[in-house]
């Protein structure tokens, strides 16, 4: 529903760069630096200055400040900092040097390898700031939903070849770790695949400096693009169910790739589920295993009409269709010409989808449940969220949700479009 909004929510995207000193050191303290690079084209009108500091037990405090109205650079620089594990906190500040934004972090200097951190300032309520109040008439729309007021979480930046936009997060909590898996999208409908992970699923820095699964070679069956689909870990490591091909206009397949670390894949040769004459291009969207069987939920995609289908699996190589496909389809006036992208949880015995519809704004999402994770019915209240539950309307587009519960809370990891205006970038909603 819509919110007052007490601040103007200013997101300012910092770049950190960690590179070998050119000075020789000793091999006892290896040294690197840090490079801030600070998008002055996006910052809050309000803030002026910048200062960071980084903080390590036993070491000594090092700051830098910037000024972004004299100073002609956009940039702050340590330089021959120790390696190993560092906080960063970068406070911004108005004329007043009030502290209006800040954000902090943990970030590992490797001597030798570049580290990129993205990171987002919040406001701290300090200051002065307006009132932003959105009238609804009618009846208010009920959902227990909240959209995080800081979205985007994660936008092209974070990729040092800058894409035109960031698609189909998959985000699994492991061991305290918050680890994602997403899509970059390039001209042309080239794509490949990243990796970032963060303490809090919020603050994200990559994991790897490139990405961690690419197209196939000229005669593989995915040598033009390769896009994110669910990854899974299981005691031979991880598995990653992704969409690929060789022709945007042809047939979309879905292949498994493995993985020990969730960085360094080997792919499969063929796909583990093919697209055919009935079934044009298929999205893989999610994948449990309960009781030793794995249901791979996917869409079909023969726009503008989508529906939702299952395959199943004893070994998660060799699926097969189910008889009851489509398992989901278009029947509501909200949904539009079709649904697609669901994702699924298995909690108290019962599996739980959520979805998204097609129409255009693409903005609505639904939920529907089962009791075998093949016959599903959907929920009475659906939409539970649309693009009007998100109050600063960074997006008017929601695409792609992806769902998983994270220690005690629900979490909807999304992409977030502008219509005329394509940069795709990631958001959350929770509740």
């Amino acid at each position: 529903m819509k919110r007052i909004i007490l601040s103007i929510s200013v997101l300012i995207s910092l770049l950190l760069y960690s590179c070998t000193s050119e000075t020789p050191v000793s091999p006892e303290v290896q040294k690197g630096g840090i490079t801030l690079n600070i998008d002055r084209a996006h910052k809050p009108a309000n803030v002026v200055e910048l200062t960071a500091y980084l903080t390590r037990e036993g070491f000594e405090t090092i700051s830098g400040t910037l000024n972004l109205l004299s100073d002609t650079t956009a940039d702050i620089t340590f330089n021959d900092v120790a390696a190993g594990q560092w906080h960063l906190k970068v406070d911004a500040a108005d004329e007043d040097s009030t502290v209006v934004y800040t954000g902090e972090t943990d970030i590992n200097i490797l001597a030798g390898i570049t580290t990129q951190v993205y990171l987002t300032l919040v406001p701290t309520g300090a200051g002065t700031g307006s009132i932003h109040i959105i009238v609804n008439w009618g009846v208010p729309q009920n959902t227990d939903w909240i959209d995080y007021q800081y979205n985007p979480i994660a936008s092209p930046p974070i990729v040092p070849v800058t894409p035109l936009g960031l698609i189909r997060p998959k985000v699994y909590l492991e061991d305290g770790t918050y680890k994602m898996w997403f899509t970059s999208v390039y001209n042309s409908a080239r794509m490949d695949i990243w990796y970032a992970v963060s303490n809090d699923g919020i603050n994200w820095q990559l994991g790897s400096n490139s990405p961690v699964l690419t197209h196939g070679d000229i005669n593989s069956w995915d040598s033009y693009t390769v896009v994110t689909g669910p990854v899974l870990k299981d005691s031979t490591g991880y598995k990653m169910y992704y969409l690929g091909f060789q022709d945007e206009n042809g047939y979309w397949h879905i292949g498994l790739a493995t993985s020990p670390d969730g960085i360094n894949w080997t792919k499969y040769p063929d796909p583990v589920l093919y697209a055919g004459w009935d079934e044009i291009r298929l999205l893989p969207d999610d994948i449990i295993v309960i009781d030793n069987v794995y249901f791979l939920y996917y869409s079909i995609k023969q726009y503008p009409y989508y529906d939702i289908r299952l395959a199943t699996s004893t070994d998660g190589i060799n699926f097969i269709k189910s008889n009851n496909n489509p398992i989901l389809v278009a029947d509501a006036n909200w949904e539009g010409s079709g649904i697609y992208s669901p994702s699924v949880i298995y909690e108290n015995n019962q599996y739980k989808m959520i979805y998204a519809n097609v129409n255009l704004p693409a903005g609505a999402l639904g939920m529907a449940y089962s009791n075998d994770g093949i016959n599903w019915t959907k929920d009475s209240n659906n939409p539970f969220f649309t693009n009007a539950d998100i109050p600063s309307n960074w997006c008017d587009r929601i695409t792609y949700p992806f769902w998983r519960k994270y220690n005690n809370q629900y979490r909807i990891y999304y992409d977030g479009n502008t219509s005329g205006y394509y940069v795709a970038e990631i958001g959350m909603i929770y509740k």
